[in-house]
């Protein structure tokens, strides 16, 4: 008995390994907290950042726009906007004192990001992409901190939980448009950007999300919904009204979806929970419309339920 009870301690053990080395080059083994493992930690969130950035900009737009003088720049910007998340977190996570007010911390930190892919009067990496990366960026730490024991960086995670932003992607925005049990109220609305197009199509003056949302829920909400990546974050963030980030399409979002959705949960476990029940709909959806591509593998077509 106690040999098949540590036979499947193992085998957990080796395929939690796996899954985290797949995706973040790390293993439980080497989030350690101890004198001896030195700058693991650091080595921690390089990692996270790495594999946050390839979230960050795994979107067509970016990529397609890019010519050979930009993909020189994207290199170059790259390597510097690295360096500064990196410091960045590294001291947020070292030294809280110095971050009194997350949001603040983040739109500072995002723009900042921004500002590295600037060429020629264009920003190529927006701020809908910085926010990406910062926040998936924290997203893989606290996935790592969960995984592990005695990470050093354990406490200050557990500290800004409820501060922490819901990185924005096309799941997310799928997640909001279409509305489920996950909300803990049923008239929430929450404030999401609509294409300029659409706007001027419907005669919005507002943004009435929730009347314009059951109209076409049916629909697919790319058709109406600003792509993530184009979402912008305020020029200041002080202030309110124009330019702001508490008026802007990303500070908008985060507030209001924490005040009127998930109120009494933490961000990231509503965002995890949220994105995993989203992904497993998308790819129903689409079983459903490729079911003859089985055929050409030799497979049975799933019988209708």
């Amino acid at each position: 008995m106690e040999k098949e009870e540590e036979n499947m301690r193992m085998r957990k053990e080796h395929a939690i390994n796996f899954l985290l080395y797949n995706m973040l080059g790390v293993t439980v083994g080497d989030m350690c907290y101890d004198k001896n493992c030195k700058d693991t930690d650091k080595d921690r969130i390089k990692a996270a950042i790495i594999r946050a950035y390839s979230d960050a900009t795994m979107q067509g737009a970016y990529n397609t726009q890019l010519n050979e003088t930009l993909k020189e720049q994207s290199e170059k910007a790259k390597k510097e906007a690295g360096t500064l998340l990196y410091d960045k977190i590294y001291e947020f996570f070292k030294d809280g004192s110095k971050c009194d007010n997350y949001d603040e911390w983040h739109f500072d930190l995002c723009t900042k990001l921004k500002e590295k892919y600037m060429h020629e009067n264009i920003n190529f990496f927006t701020y809908g992409n910085a926010q990406k990366w910062v926040n998936m960026t924290i997203k893989y730490l606290n996935l790592i901190d969960a995984l592990s024991e005695g990470f050093i960086f354990h406490e200050r995670l557990c500290k800004f939980q409820s501060k922490f932003h819901i990185p924005v992607d096309s799941y997310i925005i799928e997640a909001i448009w279409e509305k489920d049990s996950l909300w803990e109220k049923n008239d929430a609305v929450v404030y999401i950007p609509f294409k300029e197009e659409v706007k001027e199509k419907e005669n919005m003056t507002e943004n009435p999300m929730r009347d314009f949302r059951n109209k076409k829920k049916n629909h697919n909400p790319q058709n109406y919904v600003k792509a993530w990546s184009s979402w912008a974050g305020g020029k200041n963030f002080e202030g309110k009204g124009e330019g702001s980030y508490e008026d802007s399409e990303y500070g908008k979002f985060q507030q209001e979806i924490k005040n009127n959705v998930i109120k009494n949960s933490f961000p990231l476990n509503w965002e995890n929970e949220t994105w995993i029940i989203q992904a497993k709909r998308r790819k129903l959806r689409e079983k459903r419309s490729n079911q003859d591509k089985y055929e050409d593998f030799g497979l049975p077509k799933k019988e209708e339920a």
